[in-house]
């Protein structure tokens, strides 16, 4: 019974961190520092690519 609600828990704690919610608002940040969209969205591309290429290899 203790496994299945920290199961739970983990999936909870999982949907959570896998929202982004620093993206769009760091769009914001980026701009004031003087970054145009391009440098922007190269960033975020960046950043989505180093998730996936980490991510696989140590999934679960």
């Amino acid at each position: 019974m203790a496994i299945l609600n920290q199961i739970r828990k983990l999936e909870i704690m999982h949907f959570f961190i896998s929202l982004f919610f620093l993206s769009p608002v760091a769009v914001f940040f980026y701009q004031q520092k003087g970054f145009n969209y391009f440098q922007i969205l190269g960033l975020e591309s960046v950043f989505v690519l180093a998730i996936f290429l980490f991510e696989v290899p140590t999934g679960a």
